[in-house]
């Protein structure tokens, strides 16, 4: 019978670990996110925050800002559902993709990615001169494969989603 007590007792305190764990994400995601903002906007957020920004900056440049709303938007959604859905992940990644070819379009990126040139669209990326290396990479892949209006087309089918 005493073991039977102690069995429940375990399982309810892996219950209670369970409910947290789908906590822990979220909160980390809503804080790079402000983070970010901060380190933006703002010359306050250290070391910290000049290392989210350059990493943010070369990988998107002008979608950086998009990104850290994206960031505390997933991050909500996630305490919002009790980290049961996917839905923020595929949020996150619907607007980094319409992002991309958006920014692409309006901004006349080069339509052809060079890989051996990965450093430098990065480096471009955090000094504010080029799109930042994940903005190209997708930009030149779609349209490549589907065309400067396909590419806007399928941008606007992700918003709309």
């Amino acid at each position: 019978m005493a073991t039977a007590k102690n069995r429940k007792k375990q399982k309810a305190s892996v219950k209670v670990k369970d409910k947290k764990k789908h906590l822990i994400l979220p909160f980390v995601m809503i804080a790079a996110g402000i983070m970010l903002l901060l380190s933006i906007y703002t010359e306050s957020a250290g070391i910290v925050g000049e290392w989210l920004k350059n990493v943010f900056g070369g990988l998107f440049n002008g979608n950086a800002v998009y990104m850290a709303f994206i960031l505390i938007l997933s991050g909500v959604l996630q305490v919002i559902e009790k980290g049961g859905s996917y839905r923020s992940v595929f949020v996150l990644a619907d607007f980094m993709v319409s992002g991309s070819i958006l920014y692409g379009i309006t901004n006349g990126i080069q339509r052809t990615f060079d890989a051996k040139e990965t450093a430098v669209y990065f480096a471009g990326g955090v000094s504010g001169e080029a799109p930042g290396l994940i903005n190209r990479m997708i930009y030149s892949a779609s349209v490549k494969m589907l065309g400067t209006y396909g590419s806007l087309f399928l941008s606007a089918i992700l918003l709309l989603i």
